[in-house]
């Protein structure tokens, strides 16, 4: 959103600002959804998983409101045969605005209790989360002078024509679908193509 404004001023030739902005100049197609569930977190949930993105919805109320999405949007796909993104984890920007609210119960004009309740909303924030689907983020580690071996052993192999460079394409690629980019299906299918290839490759006379 600061980079799309920032562009706009650029473009109009206004001064930036600190203060409120119109937003009437960004135009496009966008959706915002709202999605509501319970916290029902315990404290041990997301320590017996590597990443957030991994804990089972069942575990995780930012989990469960992806996976419900995600599942509105692949039925939708699939009904309207949309060309839209299915959201995951990774997808997402890397900043979520929450708000907790509290079931509180509705009285009658009298005071007593009806025995509905409705949510109240109180607390609130921003919910900071843990991937690295950045546009500005670093690709890999800068190249050292002890890599230099190691970088010349991979060029050798793809002058050759080794099939092992290419399972080690797929693996990597593999590896940024799932955990950059949140393409699960993508990911799959990359893992078996790196399979299959170092099967291939292991079976037959690597040169």
């Amino acid at each position: 959103m600061l980079a799309a404004l920032e562009a706009v001023n650029r473009i109009t030739g206004s001064p930036g600002t600190d203060g409120p902005t119109d937003m009437d100049t960004i135009t496009g197609q966008y959706t915002t959804v709202v999605a509501t569930t319970i916290e029902d977190r315990t404290p041990d949930a997301a320590s017996r998983w590597d990443s957030p993105q991994d804990i089972p919805a069942e575990y995780d109320p930012l989990n469960r409101c992806i996976e419900e999405i995600a599942h509105f949007t692949r039925s939708y796909r699939a009904a309207l045969e949309a060309p839209c993104i299915v959201p995951t984890y990774e997808k997402l920007g890397p900043m979520i605005p929450y708000e907790i609210g509290h079931l509180v119960p509705v009285r009658s004009e009298s005071g007593e209790e009806t025995g509905f309740r409705v949510p109240e909303w109180s607390d609130g924030g921003t919910l900071v989360l843990d991937h690295v689907n950045f546009s500005d983020f670093p690709a890999g580690n800068e190249l050292e002078a002890e890599h230099e071996g190691r970088v010349d052993h991979y060029g050798e192999m793809l002058r050759r024509g080794n099939p092992l460079i290419l399972w080690r394409e797929r693996f990597i690629e593999a590896r940024t679908a799932l955990y950059r980019e949140g393409r699960y299906g993508t990911a799959v299918t990359l893992s078996n193509t790196a399979s299959e290839v170092l099967l291939d490759g292991l079976l037959s006379d690597v040169p």
